[in-house]
């Protein structure tokens, strides 16, 4: 099962997402072909401000005692399922978020603002070695399309490239979700697994 859930920044959407992940979990323990699968969260964020501290902080403070294992990393996630002891083809991983993953990967200080397009393919990538290596992934992003406003060359670019990663991820996504005020909208649901 593979979701993404997509809501503006304080809509719910992290919570709504946590919630399907602890539920998921809670399925694939039925299994008895399986031992304890394991429930990941995989936190993007870096903590390079005061704001992105908060941030971080009130995430931890929300999934406390919800069964998850933490892995923080900010860029190249198809890396990160090989850097665990044990296989993962039972987990279910929380993705939060794929915004912040991509411009991650777009703005890196070691290598300045890369190239939209090349980038959001290879997080495209990325995603999908993650999503064929797991029994479910959730995948949150942001909703940062509807203010109106014209903006420069790079988060033109930004906002372009998170589009494309919108769209092509909707296209493998079982379900897919629009977060607004808590309230949820679906979009997409295969209901055949």
């Amino acid at each position: 099962m593979t979701e993404l859930i997509i809501g503006g920044s304080g809509s719910g959407k992290s919570r709504i997402a946590e919630k399907e992940a602890v539920r998921l979990y809670r399925e694939s323990l039925n299994d008895p072909d399986e031992e304890d699968p394991g429930l990941i969260y995989l936190a993007c964020m870096e903590g390079r401000s005061e704001e992105a501290k908060k941030r971080i902080k009130k995430h931890r403070e929300n999934r406390r005692n919800q069964g998850f294992v933490t892995i923080e990393r900010e860029r190249d996630i198809g890396e990160v399922l090989k850097a665990l002891k044990k296989p993962c083809s039972g987990c279910t991983v929380l993705l939060e978020a794929l915004s912040v993953l991509f411009a991650n990967e777009l703005f890196s200080v070691k290598e300045g603002f890369g190239d939209p397009y090349k980038t959001s393919e290879k997080v495209l990538e990325d995603l999908k070695l993650v999503k064929n290596s797991v029994r479910n992934l959730i995948i949150v992003s942001d909703d940062i399309f509807r203010d109106g406003k014209e903006y420069g060359v790079e988060t033109e670019g930004y906002m372009r490239g998170l589009m494309f990663l919108h769209r092509e991820t909707a296209k493998f996504s079982d379900r897919v979700e629009e977060i607004t005020a808590g309230i949820i909208t679906v979009w997409k649901e295969n209901m055949c697994p």
